[in-house]
């Protein structure tokens, strides 16, 4: 259905000798559109809401009005803490990796490709014994410094986690895998950023590409930025609600 101007449509109603009839701004252009092609049309009749015999599922995370009542309303739940920056810090832990092994070179590029040129750039290893009476052991060290990832319940983007840096700066954390947290009797939903975008407004997806919205925080963390990814959001609600009041959506 195309859209057409509120005073092209009243001239197109008086040519036609069309009335009202408490018709919609959609429903009087799928008429006209009609009417010119030389079609029938009826009004569509509202359809009755599908009964269910299985009750309803009550959300288990409080949304609208129930937020601001919630006993989690503005706590911050933290996700993962900020690890300060500290050379001085060094803490290990040992891990178990497998067992003990013995292995010879294999020539790989011609095993696999069978093409000799490759054993150069491509290699491959054979197990010729192993061990299992002497396990390998890896040390591995705590990162030196960390970034804080915390949700503030009924404050921001909902279950989408911010990140705060060692330099004091913020950002919704772009990436994240989802998952459901629970925190006492309620559940969270957590997701990044991008899966709220990609899912609800993918057409704004080239929005965050590139500074200054997309930014890294202490080099490492990939973030969209808290006030610009909030200007764009509300930019697009404001123009979803210009698009509803004149008939296009």
């Amino acid at each position: 259905m195309a859209a057409i101007k509120k005073d092209d449509l009243e001239k197109l109603k008086s040519e036609y000798g069309l009335s009202d009839d408490d018709l919609t701004y959609q429903q009087r252009c799928s008429r006209i559109t009609a009417v010119q092609k030389g079609e029938s049309w009826v009004k569509p009749q509202p359809s009755e809401p599908r009964r269910s015999s299985v009750a309803p599922v009550k959300p288990t995370t409080p949304t609208g009005a129930a937020v601001r009542n919630h006993p989690l309303f503005g706590k911050k739940i933290l996700i993962t803490p900020l690890l300060i920056e500290d050379q001085n810090r060094y803490l290990t832990y040992e891990e178990v990796v497998g067992h003990e092994i013995v292995v010879s070179e294999a020539s790989a590029g011609e095993m696999i490709h069978s093409n000799d040129e490759l054993d150069r750039v491509v290699a491959d290893y054979e197990v010729r014994s192993e061990n299992k009476s002497r396990p390998v052991v890896a040390t591995a060290c705590v990162p030196k410094s960390g970034q804080e990832i915390s949700i503030t319940f009924g404050k921001g983007i909902p279950g989408v986690p911010v990140v705060r840096g060692n330099d004091g700066q913020t950002g919704y954390l772009w990436a994240y895998p989802s998952q459901r947290r629970q925190i006492g009797d309620t559940i969270i939903q957590l997701h990044g950023l991008k899966t709220l975008i990609t899912q609800i407004y993918p057409e704004l997806l080239p929005k965050f590409s590139g500074k200054p919205v997309m930014s890294y925080i202490d080099g490492l963390v990939l973030v969209a930025s808290i006030p610009q990814t909030e200007a764009i959001l509300k930019a697009h609600r404001r123009q979803e609600l210009q698009d509803a009041k004149l008939g296009l959506v």
